[in-house]
């Protein structure tokens, strides 16, 4: 089934606003619980609020094909909780420098990596039987979504000195979600629109 022409403006779109306000209202919620359950489960927290957003919000653009509006949300959800525990986590442990422009960018990019692999890797379940070449769309995730945060970093960087606040985190939603939405929504409506094979 092809896939409407006007799908990857409105993905880019979607994803963008998706990631903007999924990650402030994330950190916003998430972030006063610290004290309560501790920080790695906040980030789990995190995780899910932003994925449950950007889910949410890039299902209304799903081509017909695709169009599982609350499997795309949860599964969204999940891999992102995943996701950005493990990026955090496996960036933490490198010991980037906290300050440090090129360590910032580099610890974003792998939390990028990392919750667009495992969102994904979820997402493929919503995938599978939908399009010919599901298993594709994962490394094209992390990849779109890593180059996203990375820019995203670097634009926080640069306007606001870094990401750790969230006006830092609006910056990388907002630059991150253009290019990882356009990047994305350009793989994933080729991959939609291939026919199935027999």
């Amino acid at each position: 089934m092809p896939v409407p022409s006007s799908f990857w403006v409105r993905w880019m779109l979607l994803t963008t606003v998706g990631l903007a306000v999924g990650l402030v209202a994330g950190f916003g919620l998430g972030a006063p619980t610290v004290a309560i359950v501790g920080m790695m489960l906040v980030v789990t927290v995190i995780g899910a609020i932003l994925g449950g957003v950007s889910g949410a919000v890039q299902s209304l653009a799903l081509p017909p094909n695709l169009r599982r509006r609350g499997s795309w949300s949860l599964a969204t959800a999940v891999g992102m909780a995943v996701g950005l525990t493990v990026g955090t986590v496996g960036g933490e442990q490198l010991g980037f420098e906290k300050g440090n422009p090129v360590h910032e960018a580099l610890f974003i990019a792998i939390v990028g990596l990392a919750t667009g692999g495992f969102a994904g890797l979820a997402q493929l379940r919503v995938l599978r039987g939908r399009m010919s070449t599901p298993g594709l769309w994962v490394p094209a995730s992390a990849l779109a979504s890593g180059l996203g945060f990375l820019i995203g970093g670097l634009a926080a960087v640069a306007v606001v000195g870094g990401f750790r606040s969230l006006a830092g985190l609006a910056i990388v939603g907002v630059a991150g979600g253009v290019l990882s939405g356009a990047l994305g929504g350009l793989i994933l409506g080729r991959l939609a629109g291939k026919p199935m094979a027999a």
